[in-house]
C-alpha cells in the first residue's frame, strides 16, 4: 500500500460491548457520508414505528449487486439528515445484528466507503495508509485487504 492509494480493508475483531470503538467509526463515517444504506434481509418484516418515522428521508429502495456486501431481498438508502444521524448513534454495535435494518453502510459521491456484515462481524472501510495506521493505533485490526473496489470484480 503506498501513501496515497485507497484500498478497502476489513476488521473482524470488533466485539459487542466495544462501544467507544464503534462510536469512533460511526462518527468518522457520518462526517464523511451523504447517504446511509441498510440491507433488508426479509421482505415480510414488520416496519417498526422507529423505522416508519424515517420514511420521509428514504431516497431509494432497490436490489443492487454493486454493494460491498449485498445481502437480503433489497437495500434502502436514506439521506443522511440529523434525524438519521441520531437514529444511527442511538444503536449499539450489537443492535444491528438481527435488526430490521442490517449491514449499515455509508455512501459518498455515489460510492460506498464503509460497510458492515453484522452477522459475520465485519467492518469494511476504504482507507489510505495514514488512516490505516491511525486506526491501528486506536486498537482496530484492519488486516484483510479487500482491494480497490470490492463492489465490483477487479
Amino acid at each position: 500500500m503506498n501513501e496515497t492509494e485507497n484500498r478497502f480493508y476489513c476488521d473482524d475483531s470488533l466485539k459487542y460491548g466495544e462501544e467507544e470503538k464503534w462510536k469512533y467509526l460511526i462518527e468518522y463515517a457520518i462526517e464523511k457520508a451523504d447517504f446511509v444504506e441498510f440491507n433488508i434481509l426479509y421482505s415480510n418484516q414488520e416496519i417498526t414505528n422507529e423505522i416508519e418515522s424515517l420514511s420521509e428521508f428514504l431516497v431509494e429502495k432497490s436490489k443492487r449487486s454493486e454493494k460491498i456486501y449485498a445481502n437480503g431481498n433489497y437495500f434502502v438508502r436514506y439521506e443522511l439528515t440529523d434525524k438519521l444521524k441520531e437514529f444511527i448513534k442511538s444503536k449499539k454495535y450489537e443492535d444491528w445484528n438481527g435488526f430490521n435494518y442490517e449491514d449499515i453502510s455509508f455512501v459518498k459521491n455515489g460510492k460506498e466507503f464503509f460497510a458492515t456484515n453484522t452477522h459475520e462481524n465485519l467492518v469494511i472501510m476504504e482507507m489510505n495508509k495514514a488512516l490505516k495506521e491511525k486506526l491501528t493505533k486506536k486498537g482496530f485490526d484492519f488486516w484483510c485487504d479487500w482491494g480497490i473496489n470490492p463492489a465490483k470484480s477487479e
